[in-house]
């Protein structure tokens, strides 16, 4: 099991934040060790999305659902959880919550990869890898709305 908690102010507003996550197809574009994204379908507020990670010599794929709760009252939530794939489970929370002109973003993400060696490898880079992937975000957010 790894677990990794983190907030973060944004300069953007909830509504470009919560935009930003959840164009799933856009991941590769700026993500590191996102192979592919594709969004496979969508109804209510649910996205199915299947994804891969990529890292060195290992590329796995796997399938998730995406609940969100678009933006209201200068809040939003978007909730995932892995179908399939590697993982025993892997849940992920982005809570989204307009702080003056900008927004304050807590990111969780808990998982277990079903291969006890698997967990082991990723477990060293885990934290990092969070970190890296939190700044993506920032980052491909100053990109598109500016800084």
């Amino acid at each position: 099991m790894s677990i990794h908690s983190q907030k973060y102010l944004s300069d953007h507003s909830v509504k470009q934040i919560y935009s930003l996550i959840i164009d799933i197809e856009s991941y590769p574009e700026f993500l590191p060790w996102c192979g592919e994204a594709k969004v496979i379908d969508k109804f209510d507020n649910t996205i199915i999305a299947d994804l891969s990670i990529s890292f060195k010599y290992l590329t796995e794929r796997y399938r998730s659902e995406v609940k969100l709760a678009p933006p209201k009252k200068s809040k939003a939530k978007i909730e995932v959880s892995t179908i399939s794939g590697p993982f025993k489970y892997l849940n992920t929370t982005w809570e989204l919550s307009g702080e003056g002109k900008g927004t304050l973003i807590k990111f969780n993400i808990d998982f277990c990869f079903k291969s006890a060696v698997l967990q082991k490898i990723i477990g060293i880079f885990f934290n990092k890898a969070c970190e890296k992937m939190l700044a993506a975000f920032v980052s491909r957010a100053n990109e598109l709305y500016g800084k």
